[in-house]
């Protein structure tokens, strides 16, 4: 088992992030070369909703059944794909924003168990997370009003 661990604080508040990560029609917005989310059913923050995430490394591309399985509106959402990776996304107030982390425990899948995790699958996960975070700061700072 392996954990990644992301965070970002971003200048917007909680109800701006929570909102933009949560809705289905704007999140695939946030995927990017190394990371992508599609074909979401319902709300982030529903149980039940499922989605599929797909990490791509050269030559490949690994896709996978997720499923949110925990929330606590406005503070945590739990994921679990078909692997057996568990993926905690949290919200925290944090002065005047907010503060957003990610952690993974991953799990290496099938043919990936024999190639080394750190080089491959993590890095191209970690990178792709640190992307999403950066996405989504620049796409909620982008909806804050400048002040007067």
């Amino acid at each position: 088992m392996s954990h990644i661990h992301e965070d970002i604080w971003i200048e917007a508040p909680i109800e701006v992030v929570y909102g933009l990560f949560c809705d289905p029609s704007r999140n695939p917005r946030l995927s990017v070369e190394d990371v992508a989310v599609s074909n979401i059913s319902g709300p982030m923050d529903q149980v039940g909703t499922t989605f599929d995430s797909t990490v791509r490394l050269p030559g490949i591309e690994l896709t996978q059944r997720s499923l949110v399985t925990e929330v606590e509106p406005f503070r945590l959402i739990r994921v679990v794909d078909a692997e057996g990776d568990d993926v905690i996304y949290r919200f925290e107030p944090e002065g005047a924003g907010t503060r957003f982390s990610i952690d993974v425990e991953h799990a290496p899948a099938g043919a990936f168990g024999k190639i080394p995790l750190r080089v491959v699958v993590d890095g191209a996960i970690d990178r792709g997370l640190r992307r999403m975070d950066d996405r989504l700061k620049a796409m909620a700072e982008a909806e804050v009003p400048e002040p007067v």
